[in-house]
């Protein structure tokens, strides 16, 4: 599973480099969905077939990880 954090995407140039990192973390793992963890955004982005959940933190530790 692959899973990383970030306190808030509202800067487009933050968003872009989280979601580039993910997109290139899940090609060099070979991996269709990933996790992107924040203080409170939700939102699923899909891209060449492959998932990134975007997540509140309290949601992500709800659903046990």
């Amino acid at each position: 599973m692959l899973v990383n954090v970030s306190y808030e995407l509202t800067d487009s140039r933050t968003r872009e480099r989280e979601v580039n990192g993910l997109l290139e973390a899940m090609e060099y793992f070979n991996l269709s969905e990933s996790y992107l963890i924040t203080r409170d955004e939700e939102q699923k982005i899909l891209v060449d077939g492959r998932t990134i959940h975007i997540v509140p933190l309290y949601q992500y530790l709800l659903n046990g990880g």
